[in-house]
């Protein structure tokens, strides 16, 4: 499992944590510009350590373990190492000017948002998005009578609900405006997702998430028209009636205030100002966050690409330490940012807003410093980091609450290849997670849908219990249990819907994803090399793809993905530390040997892969790439994967492709993995791949669009030879079509009543009346097309009942028991049924082994349609447990038995 490194006690370890540190760099007496520098110096021993930690103003901005590390200096800190015994290099003598080559914005700011476009951006999404989000909420003012404003999203945004509420803000520092560009992106998309993505749905609908995104318009305004061509003003723009402007408003706040780590000097960057929560923009996010309830916070910063958490001002990890750690290891899951306690690295910083937020309110108080190659990095940069954030955003919002998902998927039992194969019954074990890792997610349970045709459910609902926090829970003794139809066309994919639901109403839908067909080629690499090679564009000096068990780094993964007990995989050098044989300076590549798969319509490919990357700036020549030959690795014309310059985390992802789609198959066909590391300095790269496989198929034939059903209308009665009506669907290729359906005895379409295939289409509509003719009951029924190759998706699921009124030519002599509704149950049901006669009538609930639980009832009922109801009590009057129960109704000489499932 890929194991995030933490930031430890002072030391070599703790000595990369310098990276997360705020600018601290000391500003000249007025508002003349100041000459930063970046320097160099090689690796630190204990010593070093101790003599820079007697330098505060110095900010660590890129750091490669055991090798270098680079400083944000000024001229007089330079030469106070220098006559301390140190060596420094200077890499950039005025890094400003350097970064910001001559880029001017004002007025505007280019790429990035200005305090007035941010507004305007709240107004048009609201506007755009009235039912998610406030209107722009004005929660106070500045210094010089600027608004900060704060806007939420949520599904009820007018109304205060009792959920879990999460702040995100920015721009406490006016030269850090990464910030306001990664909240724009988040809130944005949340708001155009909201409706068909499952997650930012649950996000929107389940949690209060609220936005400050320019705490600090002072100082942001007087950076877009009067910050000069380096853009480096920090504080704000208290008039401190001196020579001197500003407070830093992140050493404003009255946690810990006045400490290490912070100036009494109105000239220095990092002056705390003459008393805790001097400023009026440190008093407007504090009284904004006393009057909500926040369970999570993120205040973003830059650049120093690192997530960073309580304590700032004293070396002591927090109460909660352990919680902080696991939030923020899944946080920098994606983007591989370092994180720890910031207090914990070389320097201490107090009167912080995460801080104040933790030892003040309680709250779980990050602070993101966005990575880049500057604070004004050049717009190319922009996107990377910004959507290398985002799913940082959507955990911490996440963990503010429960969330269940999917952790893993696996098929057993059948004929224990663990593959779903044609004709094949099998079972499916699925592992949840609960994300929130500070609550339990109650009664977790999950319920498998399909819209495929060539694939049955046959039980379709598992219970989880209860998951403890952070926990996971699978359904081993509850399994899912499908049955391929053998007549599945090679290279399909099975894609069945799981819809989990937990503590109450809490409800998400994911995607299991199985391909099915015979393998042309499987290959797990625990049975050495079969046939691949070093590539000839390989030009690396270290990190050559290598065949291993591999080493666990912040940028490796410590395990293949070939289940127990696999234990090999490609990857690029044999880590035993961050930076040791890495990729480094080229391109590390690795061919396949050529495949013969001239003989073959189409192939399906599919295979795992990592790629981490620590990235300092934007270099061209950093990227991860796979590429596809069919003329034996002469050229490369197709591209599958291309990850270009950013931050990575190494975790496995699986790929597949449609080959035939991207080039002509030939015998000749080979697949190419490069991992390149370019010029710029402090990279750390790597890259893996595991389980390649290649699958008959797909055809090219492309499959009929799905009919639509007509009649009979959803919920209507109908004979019990219903006549089952849908227009019909359309053939790509203008084949003739030909009908199937598929009719249910319940509503989890697990208990196939009826069915027909091979229905001759008629002119604009087909029409099947289901035969034999059904019982009384209710009923669901979906329609399927075909053409010579392939059938369509399902139909929309429609319902119809067949009762007393609807069977006169076979129920009125009849008894009939008609499916619980509803079924599932959550905590009770009604059971209809229908005597031809008056009679004496007994009802019962039976559990799995036989036992009655509960008597329904007893006595003498008229004839014709009749209901009782079963509470979900057993007959001591107590809650009866979740699973499956049999009711059995006896009605004079007759007996009917239907299944009923009860959830909680």
């Amino acid at each position: 499992m890929f194991k995030h490194r933490v930031f430890g006690t002072v030391g070599s370890r703790a000595f990369l944590g310098a990276a997360v540190l705020f600018l601290l760099a000391s500003a000249a007496h007025g508002e003349d510009r100041t000459i930063y520098q970046e320097i160099e110096l090689p690796w630190p021993n204990e010593e070093e350590i101790r003599i820079l930690q007697s330098f505060p103003d110095l900010e660590v901005i890129r750091a490669e373990r055991g090798s270098r590390v680079r400083f944000l200096s000024t001229q007089p800190i330079t030469q106070g190492l220098i006559d301390a015994g140190l060596r420094p290099t200077i890499a950039i003598d005025d890094a400003a000017a350097f970064h910001m080559g001559g880029r001017t914005f004002a007025p505007g700011l280019g790429a990035y948002y200005s305090y007035s476009e941010a507004v305007a951006f709240l107004d048009s999404l609201h506007g755009a998005y009235p039912d998610i989000t406030t209107a722009k909420i004005s929660i106070g003012t500045t210094w010089e009578g600027r608004t900060i404003w704060a806007l939420k999203i949520s599904d009820n945004p007018d109304v205060d609900e009792d959920e879990p509420e999460v702040l995100f803000d920015a721009l406490h520092h006016a030269r850090e405006p990464i910030g306001v560009s990664v909240l724009v992106d988040y809130m944005r998309h949340l708001c155009e997702n909201y409706g068909s993505d499952p997650e930012a749905t649950f996000l929107v609908n389940e949690r209060e998430i609220w936005f400050v995104p320019v705490v600090n318009p002072d100082g942001y305004v007087w950076n877009e028209y009067s910050g000069g061509s380096d853009m480096m003003w920090r504080k704000n723009r208290r008039d401190n009636a001196g020579d001197c402007e500003g407070v830093d408003l992140n050493r404003n706040y009255g946690y810990q205030w006045g400490g290490s780590g912070s100036s009494s000097d109105p000239c220095s960057d990092t002056y705390r100002g003459p008393s805790a929560f001097s400023e009026p923009e440190a008093q407007v996010l504090r009284d904004f966050m006393l009057s909500r309830d926040f369970v999570t916070h993120d205040t973003y910063h830059s650049y120093a690409a690192v997530l960073l958490y309580p304590w700032g001002y004293t070396s002591t990890p927090p109460p909660d330490n352990a919680t902080f750690a696991a939030i923020a290891a899944e946080r920098v899951r994606e983007n591989g940012y370092d994180y720890g306690s910031a207090g914990a690295s070389l320097y201490l910083a107090s009167g912080i807003t995460s801080d104040w937020a933790y030892g003040a309110l309680g709250v779980y108080s990050f602070t993101t410093e966005v990575g880049g190659s500057w604070f004004w990095p050049q717009e190319s940069e922009i996107p990377g980091l910004v959507s290398e954030n985002l799913y940082s955003n959507i955990y911490l919002t996440l963990v503010a609450g429960t969330y269940v998902r999917v952790a893993g998927a696996a098929v057993t039992g059948g004929n224990g290849n663990g593959r779903l194969d044609p004709g094949e019954t099998a079972n499916l074990l699925v592992t949840l997670e609960n994300v929130g890792i500070l609550e339990a997610a109650a009664d977790a349970r999950a319920v498998l849908r399909s819209d495929d045709p060539y694939v049955r459910l046959v039980d379709a609902s598992s219970s989880f219990g209860s998951i403890s926090a952070g926990g996971t829970a699978d359904n081993a003794s509850d399994l899912f249990t499908v049955a391929v139809d053998s007549a599945v066309p090679d290279g399909h994919t099975v894609v069945l819907r799981i819809e989990m639901n937990w503590s109450g109403d809490a409800r998400n839908e994911e995607a299991l994803v199985f391909p099915i067909g015979e393998p042309i080629l499987a290959d797990n690499f625990e049975n050495g090399n079969q046939g691949w090679s070093q590539d000839p564009t390989h030009t690396a000096s270290t990190g050559a793809w290598v065949l291993i068990d591999p080493n666990p780094t912040s940028f490796q993964p410590g395990d293949d993905t070939t289940p127990d007990p696999g234990t090999i995989c490609w990857v690029t050098g044999q880590n035993t530390s961050d930076g040791v044989d890495d990729v480094d300076n080229g391109i590390s590549a690795l061919r396949s040997p050529a495949w013969d798969l001239s003989a073959y319509e189409n192939v399906r490919l599919g295979f795992n892969y990592f790629h981490g990357q620590r990235d300092p700036g934007d270099d061209a020549n950093d990227f991860f790439r796979v590429d596809l030959s069919n003329n034996g690795g002469a050229t490369f014309p197709a591209n599958l994967i291309f990850i270009g310059d950013v931050y990575h985390a190494a975790n496995w992802i699986p790929f597949q492709a449609d080959l035939a789609d991207l080039l002509p198959l030939t015998s000749q066909m080979v697949l190419r993995f490069q991992a390149s590391d370019g010029a710029g300095p402090g990279d750390l790269i790597e890259a893996g791949l595991d389980d390649l496989l290649l699958l008959a198929g797909p055809s090219s034939n492309e499959p009929p669009t799905a009919p639509v059903p007509l009649a009979p209308g959803d919920g209507e009665p109908a004979p019990p030879t219903a006549a089952l009506t849908v227009s019909n669907a359309t053939d790509p290729e203008a084949g003739t079509l030909t009908y199937g359906f598929l009719v249910f005895a319940d509503s989890l379409l697990t208990d196939l009543a009826r069915s027909a295939s091979s229905i001759p289409e008629g002119n604009t509509e087909t029409m099947w009346a289901v035969e034999p003719p059904l019982p009384y009951g209710t009923f669901w029924w979906r329609a399927y097309a075909e053409d010579e190759e392939k059938r369509s998706l399902l139909s929309a699921v429609r319902s119809f009942t067949v009762d007393v009124s609807t069977a006169v030519e076979q129920g009125a002599s009849t008894l009939a028991l008609f499916a619980p509704s509803p079924n599932p149950a959550p905590g009770g049901a009604v059971l209809r049924f229908a005597l031809p006669r008056e009679g004496r009538v007994r009802a019962d609930v039976f559990d799995v082994n036989g036992r009655r639980v509960r008597q329904l009832a007893r006595g003498i009922f008229p004839a014709g349609a009749q209901a009782i109801r079963w509470d979900g009590l057993d007959q001591r009057g107590h809650e009866a447990a979740p699973g499956v129960y049999f009711v059995r109704l006896r009605a004079n000489d007759e007996e009917r038995t239907v299944k009923l499932v009860l959830i909680r």
